[in-house]
């Protein structure tokens, strides 16, 4: 079952990691391809020309004015939240987020909430129903079993509910190379 930063979880995760940024309420999410598994070829990092309007959201709340200061250059504001300006061509219809030095991500902890659920992903299908979508071509997956992935995206479910009832802009149009694995 997913846990939600409670007054006294976000205490002691404070203490044991210091710069810790979430707030009391906020989902501590367990990913499914952990920093240590992945392999850091960076292909979550860049997007198709069609979609660059998918490009990665950052939470206004969640950042500093320093670094909204340092990085107002990478930032797209869209009211409550900044959307990731990916201004690097990798090919001739690919970019790369404006976040990724070498094959890593420089935002570390402040990462996006879906870079943190990748290879997983909100969208609507194509009658327009919500549901959760997986990226078959993340390398990070060779090591994880189909029951693995199943029941991952059966633990994100009741979550993902619950902050899509009040966050909707992190629900994405259909994209038919990702593979359906869970209604929401």
């Amino acid at each position: 079952m997913p846990r939600w930063c409670s007054p006294a979880n976000h205490a002691a995760l404070s203490r044991l990691r210091p710069g810790f940024k979430s707030r009391p309420g906020h989902f501590i999410m367990k990913q499914l391809i952990s920093l240590k598994d992945c392999i850091a070829c960076g292909d979550c990092c860049y997007y198709h020309s069609h979609y660059l309007h998918l490009s990665p959201i950052l939470e206004k709340r969640m950042l500093g004015k320093k670094f909204i200061d340092e990085n107002r250059q990478f930032l797209e504001d869209e009211g409550k939240y900044f959307r990731v300006r990916c201004p690097v061509k990798k090919s001739w219809n690919h970019y790369f987020c404006a976040f990724k030095q070498g094959n890593l991500c420089r935002l570390k902890d402040k990462r996006s909430f879906e870079c943190k659920l990748y290879p997983f992903n909100i969208m609507k299908d194509r009658e327009g129903r919500i549901v959760l979508g997986i990226d078959r071509d993340c390398r990070g997956l060779k090591n994880k079993t189909e029951k693995q992935i199943k029941e991952h995206a059966k633990y994100l479910k009741p979550a993902l509910r619950r902050i899509l009832k009040t966050k909707k802009f992190y629900i994405e149009e259909f994209q038919p190379e990702l593979e359906i694995i869970e209604s929401l």
